[in-house]
């Protein structure tokens, strides 16, 4: 079942509620509905301009003039179209209600009927827009936040990359085309997906390897990176560039040129979840600053909670001089 068809269930299941609620719980309304089908017919009838005003209000009113800033207007056309509620009602009270039965009441009583009910829709379909305009203006604000935060890139990378490849240059390395076409390629990713919700796992990966191909380029003997693939990655869409914070935190705080250290990166790919982890030995004098710096796994964590919901587990550790990364996202 769409969308759509479960919308427009809620609406009815709402309007037979507003409806028959008041006929069944208020002991006058029962009896006249048992004795006297005219009131039935007369209360139906009257129940169509008010429904209608539910969703000219909604779908018109409020979005062409509150939302405008058209206050003045907004109240003209809601007083407008209440009084003339009112109008038609009197007139078709006149016309055929009074003549239906003595008992079936007066003017008076048909606007106190009519009244408090057109009150209590303009509060409901006001409060109900509001609502929409709000999530509305919270996912486009997602949007951006997830544009931006999949476009950045580590400028200290950048950086370092740049003066790698240009050490490979003046050595006039057989490797120095080929770093320029993987750099190439970074930013062509960060780029071109930066505005799509999901990519395939295929490409997240070889945007990783990337990633690391250029990043050993700074290297020396003493770092040892691996990075391992368990299972087919085929069938799997993720949104992009979402492990690589947790990658770029594993180099910025793990690796040295001076003492041995290891970096082990893997992603293993099930049908039901994906398992993803990095673990590294964290330097002594990088400790404070791990636990200091925590914008970026901030922002990770709340990308994470808009693209899935509770459809994933985090944990980081930071404990006995390592740095361990846990990411499990279920299908």
């Amino acid at each position: 079942m769409n969308e759509k068809a479960v919308n427009i269930g809620w609406h009815l299941i709402g309007w037979l509620i507003f409806l028959v609620l008041p006929v069944v719980t208020l002991p006058t309304l029962i009896e006249r509905y048992e004795t006297n089908n005219c009131f039935l017919i007369n209360y139906t009838v009257l129940s169509v301009p008010i429904i209608g005003f539910f969703y000219f209000n909604y779908h018109f009113v409020i979005p062409r003039f509150y939302f405008k800033q058209k206050q003045v207007a907004f109240i003209a056309v809601i007083i407008g179209f209440t009084l003339g509620t009112l109008l038609l009602s009197i007139i078709y009270f006149r016309l055929f209600s009074m003549n239906c039965n003595a008992n079936e009441g007066t003017i008076r009583d048909l606007l106190r009927a009519t009244l408090p009910r057109l009150i209590i829709i303009f509060i409901i379909s006001f409060a109900m827009r509001l609502n929409v305009r709000i999530k509305s203006i919270e996912m486009e604000k997602s949007k951006a936040e997830l544009a931006l935060l999949r476009t950045q890139i580590n400028p200290h990378f950048l950086f370092n990359v740049l003066n790698n490849i240009y050490g490979q240059a003046i050595i006039k390395s057989a490797h120095t085309a080929d770093s320029i076409a993987k750099l190439s390629d970074l930013m062509r990713y960060s780029l071109n997906e930066a505005n799509v919700s999901t990519v395939s796992l295929e490409k997240e990966i070889a945007y990783l390897n990337n990633y690391l191909l250029l990043q050993k380029l700074r290297l020396t003997d003493k770092t040892v990176v691996e990075f391992k693939i368990i299972g087919p990655p085929t069938t799997w869409q993720i949104s992009p560039m979402l492990f690589i914070p947790f990658i770029e935190n594993a180099f910025k705080y793990g690796i040295s040129n001076e003492v041995e250290t290891n970096i082990k990166i893997s992603l293993e790919i099930e049908k039901e979840a994906l398992d993803f982890r990095v673990e590294n030995d964290m330097l002594p004098d990088k400790v404070r600053i791990a636990e200091s710096n925590q914008i970026g796994i901030k922002n990770v964590k709340n990308r994470l909670a808009l693209i899935y919901g509770n459809r994933y587990h985090l944990t980081i550790k930071d404990a006995d001089k390592q740095y361990k990364v846990h990411l499990k996202i279920f299908a």
